[in-house]
């Protein structure tokens, strides 16, 4: 395995100051003019990661069988708008919306673990909309921290690792780290920061895991605009990418 630390820095280079991301960034948050309450840190703030509520439950497989633009109404329409507005500090843009189901035993590159290149403020949220017993193993931003100076992340899809080559690359670089499983009951999602924290996937052990997951940057207007401005454009954003981003 090449372990190179350059490789984060790169993805910063790329993504934050040549793609424009970090600068968008802030113009978004003083355009905005958003006011962040009075509240206690949680575990997003704090770690990178948490697991918050998307539907009711009792709507969740309603939210599997609609078409993408009404499952996003759905999902942003209850907290989890507002939550990603206070961690962006501005409005936000759903630049990738997707379903994905996944089958008991599949393989796939996102079962080993990594984090996704990317600028730094962005996030992801998966929403279970179903029973299952597939999981989201995630590494705090901290102990990710640990691994990005050990060189792992952000390597070519044939060197990402599993478990035992995750605790090998801990070993050798002298220090710890504790991985958090979640199965979130249906209805719930796991909002996390992709670029910032170590994550992988694992299947179902039997039947299938239905999820949807959408990809969110800062922006200066609100989500609902955006979607309707370049609906056409996030349809075929299927890869997640980022492209450069001007503002309105």
């Amino acid at each position: 395995m090449n372990l190179n630390p350059r490789r984060a820095l790169t993805v910063t280079a790329d993504y934050d100051s040549e793609r424009g991301y970090s600068e968008a960034h802030a113009r978004c948050a003083n355009e905005c003019g958003f006011v962040i309450p009075p509240r206690p840190l949680d575990r997003l703030d704090r770690d990178g990661f948490d697991v918050v509520d998307c539907v009711s439950p009792e709507t969740a497989s309603e939210v599997a069988r609609q078409d993408w633009p009404t499952a996003l109404d759905r999902v942003l329409s209850g907290p989890l708008a507002t939550r990603i507005r206070i961690a962006f500090t501005s409005e936000f843009a759903p630049i990738h919306v997707k379903f994905i189901y996944t089958k008991a035993g599949e393989e796939n590159p996102s079962f080993f673990w990594h984090c996704d290149a990317g600028p730094v403020a962005h996030l992801k949220v998966l929403v279970y909309l179903n029973e299952t017993d597939a999981a989201t193993g995630i590494i705090s931003r901290a102990e990710t921290d640990l691994f990005e100076k050990a060189g792992y992340p952000f390597g070519p899809l044939s060197e990402r690792v599993g478990d035992d080559g995750l605790n090998e690359i801990a070993v050798q670089g002298g220090f710890t780290y504790r991985p958090v499983w979640t199965s979130p009951r249906p209805g719930r999602g796991v909002l996390f920061e992709p670029r910032n924290v170590l994550h992988r996937g694992r299947p179902p052990f039997s039947g299938a895991r239905e999820m949807l997951q959408v990809v969110f940057v800062p922006w200066n207007t609100p989500w609902q605009q955006f979607v309707d401005e370049h609906r056409d454009w996030i349809e075929d954003n299927v890869g997640a990418g980022f492209p450069r981003l001007v503002p309105q």
